[in-house]
């Protein structure tokens, strides 16, 4: 409870008193329930929840609003937008707008402005069955921008409801049918004391205030706004029907396709339903159906209301309105036929001139009210103004505002002579033309007398002027009071004669040299009037002060035209260009590789004691040290500010040099196969006494390092350009090669091998030479040398041959070879271990077919190879050896003492004594 009593006084400090008494009212209410409660002794549990009913009911109703509480007696207070908007939970509740809401009001970004809602601005409030007081306020800058939704407004719809007291102002929507700045639709509608000033632009039904209303009354209500649409378009109301309007204008634009009036675009009653002392003075356009107050009219009354704004139409255009489609009775009303541009006979009611309808008496003769409805601006001495009839209910601008959005109608002067074009305030040009000063005799035809307080301004003959020079003076229009006028006041009006423009240009690209004089400046000049000329210009152009090199600009000076003229003067500049100074180069020369020469240049246009202050820096030549034309340039020569070089560019040639001599380097020592680094660059000297490093490629392809021995190498020059070699002048470098050195060892990666395996040839192991000098060797086996006949060697490889059925032993002994590239040889003899199969990793057949057809006819283990000592046995399942070998080339037929044995199971026995090792298992014999 203290949250939302602080936090409403935070949100609306001004508002506090207004809290307070809502909240006395909610504790004033408990109080009285809680009376209640206690005399029929409800229970304490019903009591808390009536008093939280009405505690959140009072909270709720301060979160959304400045207080009140909904009734006519106490209506719902609206400070913010946000409050605006949430009339849409309380259609039916009253409302009153205790603060002005427009852009700089919190929230209108966020409901009102153009990007609230996705950019379509407010949202309508829909259904509306209340009451809206305006209080005198005003919402401002409200955005609805849905051109494709109808029943568009502040309020979309509304019935049994009032509205009054509410001024709506810039605003701006677009919609398609029943589109108003307060109202969309209205039902059973109250509308009093409410305006609207902005741009509604739809499609059918368009109005300043509502776009369809029924069974209403508007009153004391106007409309400022620009309104458009294609049909059914009206300043107030684009459609109305058994409505009554009365005491309400309209004073802005109304266009549209057909169907356009200044009230009201279609107005239909069948119960004499009527627009009453009402006026339009709104520019209206429309292709057809036009009126100066209804644009098409059925079944209506116009009672004492007139119209007097332009009405522009094809065709069915009237001063009241357009086309009448039943009876309508038209009663004291009338239009200004000169404002209208509609003659006398158009549009029911009576066509009268303004004159007639800006004067009281023409319209005291009918119904018209000037004590209680109506009020006209009627001239006195102190006030001579004139109007057209306005009405007392509405607050107008103030007569002496030059600029408001409400005049009084038609508000004009009313002095003597009448009725003539001659404004108050005139602004001529000296130069302009001789001009009529107004009309010669006025509305009551009376001859009108023109005359100048100043005639050395202005000369006047009848009613025409001559403008002689600028200056202000007043010119006084009056008439001889033929009949007796009283109170006769002059038209006064205050000319102006403005000087007129002269235009003075600087001529363009004025300049001299540095250290010149200075010529005259120039100009050119137009706008001259009637036959002035030069001779009326005084003084002259000056310069800003100024010798160095640059521009200046050239102002106006003491050059001056006149009280006639105002020089409009375009400036230019006077340009201090650079003196020139030429220096030419000499041309300069030298021999390849040899210091460059002093560089020099002649001086023209300086005298010789200038040079020193004027030049700084060095002339410089193209980079380059190779033979030929080099250009020399400017360099980094400078000359002050106020100089510029015109630098004559010289040529710096440089010629080859020859060689004299070339001296041979340092013979050089070198490891066998091993190529030195040979020397990169060899000295040279030059016929003209340089010392070069000259580089030089070696000729080495003839060079064999692998032989032992001295060599001479001739070498060939790279001559950089500049250096010419004509005698063809080679270097020569001696190399020794030294021996190789005979190879150190020779290893083997392995010496054991399985002599039994069944390959016909296996690698045992690798050879590696060992030799610091060359991994290129030559390895053999030294022939009928111990068991080398049994070996093979391949490259570094050495290989079991398994030829024939050689002898296994357990070692074995070879005698190996080593021959390098150098001629030397080394000799190394190896023992080998021989390693015997294990008959777990022998593979076993356990299924042979012995029927003769030469596939699987035997059986044995013939991967047993050479290995000694091994026996397979195969016995019968009654334990009967069948089969017993020592041969493992010997194979099992399936015979036994001649007999063939039948199908069946049978088993093995596989023994190898040297290692102990037994293995056993089942042979199957299959028949076909």
């Amino acid at each position: 409870m203290k949250r939302g009593i602080f936090s409403m006084m935070a949100y609306h400090g001004s508002k506090v008193e207004l809290f307070v008494n809502s909240f006395l009212s909610m504790i004033s209410r408990v109080v009285d329930l809680m009376q209640i409660l206690f005399v029929y002794r409800i229970s304490l549990k019903v009591m808390v929840l009536v008093f939280g009913f009405h505690f959140l009911n009072a909270s709720d109703l301060f979160a959304q609003f400045s207080g009140g509480k909904g009734t006519k007696e106490d209506p719902y207070r609206i400070s913010t937008w946000e409050q605006l908007a949430l009339i849409k939970d309380k259609q039916s509740a009253a409302f009153r707008l205790v603060e002005n809401l427009d852009r700089t009001t919190p929230g209108y970004d966020q409901f009102a402005g153009s990007n609230a809602n996705s950019g379509m601005g407010w949202i309508p409030i829909a259904n509306f069955m209340g009451v809206f007081d305006g209080n005198g306020n005003s919402i401002s800058d409200v955005v609805i921008n849905r051109p494709t939704e109808s029943t568009i407004g502040l309020f979309k719809k509304a019935g049994n409801a009032q509205f009054r007291n509410l001024h709506l102002s810039r605003f701006k929507i677009w919609g398609a049918s029943d589109i108003g700045g307060l109202l969309g639709i209205a039902i059973k509608v109250k509308i009093s004391n409410c305006s609207f000033d902005g741009r509604v632009e739809g499609k059918y039904y368009v109005g300043g205030l509502v776009g369809t209303i029924g069974n209403s009354e508007i009153a004391d209500s106007f409309s400022l706004g620009g309104i458009s649409g294609f049909r059914g378009v009206g300043g107030i109301a684009g459609n109305a029907y058994q409505t009554n309007l009365s005491r309400s204008f309209a004073s802005g634009s109304v266009n549209a396709n057909m169907e356009a009036g200044g009230l009201v675009g279609f107005f239909h009653s069948y119960s004499n339903n009527s627009i009453q002392d009402s006026y339009s003075v709104s520019n209206i356009s429309a292709n057809e159906v036009v009126g100066g107050l209804v644009g098409r009219i059925s079944g209506a009354i116009l009672r004492t209301s007139y119209a007097a704004g332009h009405v522009v139409a094809k065709s069915k255009a009237g001063g009241l309105f357009g086309w009448a489609e039943s009876k309508v009775s038209v009663m004291d009303s009338f239009w200004d036929v000169e404002k209208t541009g509609q003659d006398a006979n158009s549009g029911g009611g009576s066509g009268i001139n303004t004159k007639s309808l800006k004067g009281k008496e023409s319209l005291q003769s009918g119904a018209w009210n000037f004590t209680e409805i109506w009020e006209i601006k009627e001239p006195t001495a102190l006030e001579p103004l004139i109007s057209y009839p306005f009405l007392k209910a509405i607050k107008y601008d103030p007569v002496n505002l030059k600029e408001g959005k409400n005049p009084i109608p038609g508000l004009e002067s009313a002095k003597i002579p009448s009725g003539i074009n001659f404004p108050l305030v005139l602004v001529k040009t000296y130069g302009d033309p001789d001009y009529i000063l107004g009309e010669e005799v006025d509305r009551l035809g009376q001859k009108v007398i023109y005359s100048a307080e100043d005639p050395s301004i202005l000369k006047i003959e009848g009613n025409m002027a001559m403008i002689l020079k600028a200056g202000t003076t007043k010119i006084k229009a009056e008439v001889t009071n033929t009949y007796n006028i009283a109170d006769l006041i002059p038209l006064e009006q205050v000319l102006t004669i403005e000087p007129a423009p002269l235009k003075v240009s600087v001529i363009a690209n004025q300049k001299k040299t540095f250290g010149s004089e200075d010529q005259k400046l120039g100009f050119t000049l137009s706008g001259f009037k009637y036959d002035d000329n030069l001779e009326i210009l005084s003084g002259e152009l000056v310069r800003e002060p100024g010798e160095n090199v640059g521009l200046y600009q050239i102002n106006q000076g003491t050059l001056d035209a006149g009280g006639n003229y105002e020089i409009e003067f375009t400036p230019g500049h006077f340009e201090i260009t650079k003196r020139v100074v030429v220096l030419e180069a000499q041309g300069k020369q030298k021999i390849f590789g040899s210091e460059d020469p002093e560089l020099t240049f002649q001086v023209s246009g300086l005298d010789l004691q200038e040079v020193s202050k004027v030049l700084s820096g060095n002339i410089i030549r193209q980079a380059g040290e190779k033979v030929g034309k080099y250009v020399i340039g400017s360099g980094d020569l400078k000359a002050s500010p106020n100089y510029e070089i015109d630098f004559k560019e010289g040529l710096f040639e440089i010629f080859p040099a020859e060689l004299a001599t070339i001296m041979d380097p340092k013979e050089i020592e070198t490891p066998w196969a091993v190529l030195p680094n040979l020397p990169s660059h060899v000295s040279a000297l030059t016929k003209d006494g340089q010392i070069l490093e000259l580089p030089v490629n070696w000729e080495t392809s003839q060079l064999n390092l692998l032989a032992k021995g001295t060599c001479s190498l001739p070498g060939i020059l790279e001559l950089p350009e500049g250096i010419l070699n004509p005698e063809m002048r080679k270097p020569i470098q001696k190399l020794t090669v030294l021996p190789k050195p005979a190879p150190d060892d020779i290893l083997l990666s392995n010496n054991k091998f399985e002599p039994g395996s069944s390959k016909s040839v296996f690698e045992i192991g690798k050879f590696t030479v060992m030799d610091k000098v060359d991994d290129l060797h030559d390895i053999t086996l030294v022939e009928g040398s111990l068991d080398n006949n049994l070996f093979r060697i391949n490259g570094h490889s050495l290989s079991w041959k398994n030829e024939g059925k050689p002898k296994i032993k357990s070692q074995y002994s070879i005698l190996v070879k080593v021959l390098d590239r150098g001629g030397n040889t080394i000799e190394k003899a190896f023992q080998l271990k021989a390693e015997f199969v294990r008959i777990s990793d022998i593979e076993v057949t356990n299924t042979f077919t012995p029927d003769g057809d030469g596939i699987n006819d035997t059986w044995g283990i013939s991967a047993l190879g050479v290995s000694e000592g091994a026996r397979v046995q195969v016995f019968e399942r009654s334990g009967s050896l069948i089969f017993s070998t020592e041969n493992p080339e010997e194979r099992w037929d399936g015979i036994y003492q001649g007999r063939a044995l039948p199908e069946g199971t049978y088993y093995w026995i596989l023994n190898f004594p040297k290692t102990g090792e037994m293995r056993k298992g089942f042979l199957n014999l299959l028949k076909k």
